[in-house]
């Protein structure tokens, strides 16, 4: 083969490779123009629970929603006509008024919490209670975001707040009556035990048989809130009515609750 027929089939080579990459790159170039980003859709969402009161300052939430899974679901607990003091004096306000909350997650549609508040959050003066459950995109992760809009852009519903201006969020609520208290007697009125400079008392009571432990340490501490301006140190023990005779033989078989400000 002469020299110049070798340069020249180097060449033809040389071109067809080219041509080889360069369609490669214009197939390519056309998927990228056929598969462009796509959009998050504006979608309905809706959020269902019930909720009731447990004891104390306890609530049980449960619902369901067709947010995405591991959205943040926030519920606030407070009086019915909370918002109706808004211009009550503030001690007072501390004293009387209920407002706390928690947050859960959204797994596979479905949520549930157990909200509970402290003595100071929730002093429980009110028979009715308004549990509020809410959705705020600007507290989710990102991938949440992704979907329903840094500030809610594509949530729609039923349910839509728009009470902040630039974002969308989703709330609703039901009101929840608390639960009615169990009966009980006390059978030993303030039974003073106080030493040391210290002003104690000790309160037996009795319930039905068939009570719920956490239903009779709502009544103890009940008791407690009763007396506990009158005393330094206030005790609790609780008996079944079918007890009553044994009391002073037996230890306490339904519970015991005290309270101190005693060192």
């Amino acid at each position: 083969m002469s020299k110049s027929s070798f340069i020249i089939g180097k060449l033809m080579v040389l071109i067809m490779l080219i041509f080889i990459i360069s369609g490669c790159t214009t197939t390519e170039n056309k998927q990228t123009q056929l598969e462009p980003i796509k959009e998050p859709e504006v979608t309905k969402y809706s959020i269902n629970f019930t909720a009731k009161h447990i004891s104390n300052r306890s609530f049980e939430v449960t619902g369901t929603t067709n947010l995405p899974n591991n959205s943040k679901i926030h519920i606030t607990i407070y009086n019915e006509d909370y918002f109706e003091y808004d211009d009550a004096d503030q001690d007072w306000r501390l004293e009387n008024l209920t407002y706390f909350g928690d947050s859960t997650t959204v797994n596979n549609g479905k949520f549930t919490k157990t909200v509970a508040g402290t003595k100071i959050e929730a002093p429980m003066k009110s028979e009715k209670y308004k549990v509020e459950v809410s959705f705020n995109p600007r507290a989710q992760n990102n991938s949440i975001k992704n979907i329903v809009g840094e500030n809610g852009e594509y949530l729609d519903g039923n349910l839509l707040d728009n009470s902040i201006g630039g974002l969308k969020m989703l709330k609703t609520s039901t009101i929840v009556d608390l639960k009615k208290e169990i009966p009980y007697r006390i059978i030993e009125e303030e039974e003073d035990i106080s030493y040391l400079g210290c002003k104690r008392v000790g309160i037996r009571i009795v319930v039905p048989d068939n009570s719920n432990k956490i239903d009779v340490e709502s009544v103890m501490e009940k008791i407690i809130n009763d007396n506990k301006s009158k005393w330094d140190d206030v005790t609790v023990w609780a008996f079944k009515y079918s007890e009553e005779s044994q009391i002073g033989k037996i230890g306490y078989t339904m519970g015991m609750k005290e309270y101190s400000t005693c060192n």
